[in-house]
């Protein structure tokens, strides 16, 4: 991983933006620093990250040195000198020490004289008819599948048996305990039955500044993120499960599917920044289905090849400041194939994993852009898993449907991802991509049509043991499928021992002992949350457990 250092933006001056037009603009405006005492102004913040934040950075930082200067916010002296110069505030980053506002030309020409100003950059939002990233969809009739291993995964399990999930799951891996911030275009039927366990910790739309992910009346279209998180994170048995349905999430609206602009790579970093200072924040995994290459204005510093170097665009470098961080940053390669040097941003960055996508006879598709990048001729992407004939959440109601692209493979790949950050706590994110990448299909012969090759979860879960650590023992306590729509079952291990189970206000619905079958019919349960006890040893478990 490249050495991080402070990032300067270097743009047209003011005088050009005014040239463009006279009227109120959308700017960027950067700062030259970020106030006094900036040495005490990280040691203070080091004391208020979010507990997840600081154990995810301690597998590559020293202790005391878990902050660092972008960590600090934007100096509120030069925040409040702004505001009587803006007609309105949209975004303040501390990673880009900068200010997305809305000034009159006028008063832009004094902003940029002032001292503490180092840059000022146009945002523009032109329209465009169509950004969609997923490609070939079609619905399709879905059907109840026999049951492999211990779920019934439907029409999902080739998708998920090709990269080896099923086999983390047979070992009790979900994803639980593991954060990961899923930044898209709006998720437009989280009522779907496929999400009715899901864990969703927060939720944030940067494009229209409220809570709602959904599509409500204002700007973009949120299907696409449906479908990608389904890919990642849905349960329900005989159709769809996604490799890390236990994990819990941060849903962020970036993207404004009606435009391709400068914008929407300041609202993913915004959204990267909000996952990570949040109270109980701190993403284990980012999963990205998106890729921005060349804009709709272009007279406004539009990106070329020569820019996919791993250290020009915005959201690149905000990648590699958050996998510095111990982020572990999935990203899709993007369907600009099938020619050499077609990747977008951010998957040309060193630190980002970059996914392409194969059919189900895992070949590459014509659509999965290649590398190398721009820099030194390095191999993207790095890895790949299927991104054709994908299975997935549909946007109208309870129906399903098949989806192809980049964005798919991404989210199944960054659901691997999160099977492993819990299996080895420890472990940091390049541990991580590297156990993928060494055990991938062509790892003895990566090129830039399928990087490293298919990952092999199971092939990276046992690297990752012999190399690294022993993973974390979850078999005292390990209940599934959960959330369940009926049966719960138990690993054998669990044979004998007593139980009970309790509502939410402590009621015991359920008291007896797991009997040779392993399982238990709880179908009659009212939908949802029960805590599940159990005798391990001298001490008491409790397992939450979710009834949909």
């Amino acid at each position: 991983m490249k050495s991080i250092v402070i990032f300067l933006v270097f743009c047209i001056s003011a005088t050009s933006i005014i040239a463009q037009n006279s009227d109120s603009r959308h700017v960027w405006i950067y700062f030259t620093d970020k106030g006094d005492n900036i040495e005490q102004k990280i040691s203070d913040i080091e004391k208020t990250l979010p507990e997840n934040a600081l154990k995810r950075r301690a597998k590559l930082l020293k202790a005391g040195n878990l902050a660092d200067y972008y960590d600090v916010p934007v100096e509120q002296l030069y925040i409040d000198s702004l505001l009587s110069a803006v007609s309105k505030v949209h975004t303040v980053s501390r990673w880009l020490n900068a200010v997305s506002a809305e000034v009159s030309a006028q008063n832009l020409i004094e902003i940029q004289q002032w001292s503490f100003v180092k840059d000022v950059k146009n945002v523009h939002s032109l329209s465009r008819a169509n950004s969609e990233i997923s490609v070939f969809e079609y619905t399709v009739n879905y059907f109840k599948s026999e049951t492999y291993t211990d779920f019934d995964y439907g029409q999902s399990f080739g998708q998920l048996n090709m990269i080896e999930a099923t086999k983390l799951h047979e070992l009790g891996y979900t994803g639980q305990g593991v954060r990961v911030a899923v930044m898209d275009a709006g998720f437009n039927n989280l009522e779907h039955e496929a999400f009715a366990g899901l864990d969703i910790q927060a939720m944030y739309d940067f494009v229209n500044n409220d809570e709602n992910v959904d599509d409500e009346d204002d700007l973009g279209y949120g299907g696409h993120g449906t479908k990608t998180l389904s890919a990642l994170a849905a349960f329900k048995e005989g159709y769809l499960i996604g490799p890390a349905f236990g994990a819990s999430f941060f849903l962020a609206k970036t993207e404004n599917s009606y435009t391709e602009t400068p914008v929407e790579e300041n609202n993913w970093v915004a959204a990267l920044e909000w996952a990570e200072y949040m109270p109980g924040g701190g993403p284990d995994v980012t999963s990205t289905s998106l890729g921005y290459f060349i804009y709709d204005d272009p007279y406004e510093n539009y990106y070329t090849y020569d820019d996919m170097d791993g250290n020009t665009t915005v959201i690149t470098i905000a990648s590699d400041i958050a996998a510095a961080k111990g982020i572990l940053v999935v990203n899709s390669a993007g369907n600009y194939g099938s020619q050499p040097r077609t990747i977008s941003a951010p998957a040309d960055g060193d630190s980002v994993l970059t996914v392409g996508a194969v059919d189900m006879n895992e070949l590459i598709t014509g659509f999965s852009s290649r590398g190398p990048t721009a820099d030194d001729d390095r191999i993207k992407p790095d890895v790949c898993a299927q991104g054709s004939t994908v299975f997935l959440a549909d946007v109208v109601e309870n129906n399903y449907t098949t989806g192809a692209g980049t964005s798919f493979s991404c989210p199944l790949t960054a659901g691997v991802a999160a099977l492993l950050v819990q299996a080895f706590p420890n472990a940091s994110n390049m541990d991580i991509i590297h156990a993928l990448k060494i055990t991938a299909s062509q790892a003895e012969n990566p090129n830039n049509d399928y990087g490293w090759g298919i990952i092999r979860a199971q092939k990276a879960f046992t690297f990752l043991q012999n190399n690294f650590s022993e993973p974390i023992d979850i078999q005292q306590v390990y209940v599934f499928p959960n959330p369940t729509s009926g049966y719960l079952k138990f690993s054998e291990i669990m044979l004998g021992m007593s139980y009970t189970i309790t509502n939410v206000i402590g009621q015991t619905v359920r008291q007896s002992v797991v009997n040779e079958y392993f399982s238990i019919d709880i179908s009659e349960f009212d939908s949802g949350i029960y805590i599940l006890n159990f005798q391990n040893g001298q001490t008491t478990e409790h397992v939450k457990v979710i009834k949909y």
